[in-house]
C-alpha cells in the first residue's frame, strides 16, 4: 500500500488534503505522521491495524506540521511542548489532532471522528441472531446498570453508543460523559470532561444528575468516587451504561468490589455484563478455505479435517484480506439466583453461569473462525493467548 509523494511538484495544501481524503477513503480511524531522520512515514490504523501509506521527503515535515496547526488554531511557533486541537472536515467527519515534539521533530496523530456513521448499528457489531434478543432485552431495563468491559480499543464505547442510539427518543433524557466523545450522536446530549479545569468523572456525574436524566452513559468507572455514584444512581430510577477494564464478563464484579462498592449495591444495582474484543472480518470477496493445520486443531479442540478461512487480499480489501471489524463477545444477564451469589459475597460465577450454558468469549471465537468471519490467526491474537 506505500506510495512516494512527489513533494516538488506539490504544495503542502494540496500534500495534507490528499492524506486525508485518502484516509476518509479508506475509512481509516487514525492518520499517523511520523518524521524520522531521512523521511517522514504517514500511516493509517485501518481495522485497527497499521498501514504504511505514504512516505515523504523530510523536508516538508514542519511546513506540513503548520499547516495541519493552523486549521486546528494550534500555535505555530510552539514546537517543544504537545498540543491538542480539532477541525470539522463537513457535516458527518471532523478530527482531533494531538502533536508531540520527538527528537526528529513533530509527530502529529489526526483522529478521524465520523459522525452517526454505520458502525454505530447494533446488527453490524458481530452480535449473532440468537443472541441479540437477549441483549436488547437487556438494554430495555427502565433503570440499573450495564457493563461493557475490555481492554483498550475493543469497541466498547462502539457497543454502548449503538444501543443507545435506539434509545435515543423525544420521550427519554439522555446525556453521555466521555473522555473524549468520539461517535457524535445527534439527539444526545454529550459531555467533555476536562481534568485541567477539574472537571473530571465525578464532578460532572454531580452535575449531569441535576440535568434531569433518564440514562447516563459514563465513558469509563476509573475510580470509587465515580463507581459509588454510578451505583447510587443506578439504584434511584437512572439507566446507567458504562465500561470496565477486566478480562472478561465475570471480572466486573471483583473489579467494583476493589473499588470498594458493597455486595448489596452490586446485587441491587447490575443488570448484565457484556465483554468483548475487536478482530478483523475476513474480506468476503478474497477468503478462501483450507483445511485446518494438527496443531490448530490441537488448541482449539476440533475435529483435523475442520474447514477454516484464511485472509488472501484483493482490490475490494485493498489487498489486506481483511475488511471491517466484527465483536468476539461474552454475556451474561444479573437473574435472582445471581443476585443472591453477589449479596453471599461469592467469588464463583463460573459454575452456576456453565449451568445456563454460558458462551465464553473462545466459544464465541472458535464460532467466528468456523462461519469464515475471521481467522485462526486474528483470534490468537485477542482470545487464544490470552487464556
Amino acid at each position: 500500500m506505500e506510495n512516494i509523494f512527489d513533494f516538488e511538484n506539490e504544495s503542502v495544501i494540496k500534500i495534507l488534503d490528499t492524506i486525508i481524503n485518502d484516509g476518509i477513503k479508506k475509512n481509516a480511524g487514525d492518520i499517523h505522521i511520523e518524521p524520522f531522520e531521512k523521511f517522514i512515514r504517514i500511516r493509517y490504523r485501518i481495522d485497527g491495524c497499521m498501514h504504511t501509506i505514504y512516505k515523504l521527503n523530510s523536508k516538508i515535515l514542519e511546513p506540513l506540521i503548520s499547516r495541519l496547526k493552523i486549521i486546528c488554531k494550534m500555535d505555530i511557533s510552539e514546537k517543544r511542548l504537545p498540543q491538542d486541537g480539532n477541525f470539522q472536515f463537513n457535516e458527518q467527519i471532523s478530527f482531533r489532532v494531538s502533536t508531540i515534539p520527538t527528537i526528529n521533530g513533530e509527530k502529529a496523530v489526526i483522529r478521524l471522528i465520523y459522525v452517526d456513521n454505520d458502525d454505530l448499528n447494533k446488527n453490524n457489531l458481530g452480535f449473532f441472531e440468537e443472541d441479540l434478543p437477549q441483549i436488547e432485552k437487556l438494554f430495555k431495563n427502565p433503570c440499573g446498570l450495564i457493563i461493557i468491559t475490555g481492554p483498550t480499543g475493543s469497541g466498547k464505547t462502539t457497543t454502548l453508543n449503538s444501543f443507545i442510539k435506539t434509545l435515543n427518543t423525544d420521550e427519554v433524557n439522555i446525556v453521555t460523559v466521555e473522555d473524549p466523545v468520539e461517535n457524535i450522536i445527534c439527539g444526545i446530549n454529550q459531555v467533555n470532561i476536562n481534568p485541567k479545569i477539574n472537571f473530571d468523572f465525578p464532578q460532572s456525574l454531580r452535575a449531569i444528575l441535576r440535568q434531569d436524566p433518564d440514562i447516563i452513559m459514563i465513558g469509563e468507572i476509573r475510580d470509587s468516587i465515580t463507581a459509588s455514584i454510578a451505583m447510587r444512581s443506578a439504584i434511584t430510577g437512572h439507566l446507567v451504561l458504562t465500561t470496565l477494564h477486566t478480562n472478561n464478563a465475570i471480572g466486573s464484579i471483583a473489579r467494583l468490589r476493589d473499588m470498594g462498592v458493597e455486595d448489596f449495591m452490586i446485587s441491587a444495582a447490575l443488570k448484565g455484563v457484556i465483554s468483548q474484543r475487536l478482530v478483523r472480518r475476513l474480506c468476503p470477496n478474497c477468503k478462501q478455505s483450507v483445511k485446518i493445520s494438527e496443531a490448530d486443531a490441537k488448541i482449539l479442540n476440533l475435529p483435523n479435517d475442520t474447514i477454516v478461512y484464511e485472509s488472501h487480499g484483493c482490490e475490494f480489501c485493498n489487498n489486506i484480506g481483511y475488511k471491517g471489524r466484527l465483536a468476539l463477545y461474552e454475556y451474561f444477564l444479573v437473574d435472582e439466583k445471581m443476585c443472591k451469589l453477589i449479596e453471599n459475597k461469592n467469588t464463583d460465577f463460573k459454575s452456576y453461569l456453565h449451568e445456563k450454558n454460558f458462551s465464553t468469549l473462545k466459544d464465541n471465537a472458535i464460532k467466528n473462525v468456523l462461519l469464515g468471519n475471521t481467522s485462526i490467526n486474528e483470534i490468537y491474537k485477542k482470545i487464544i493467548l490470552e487464556e
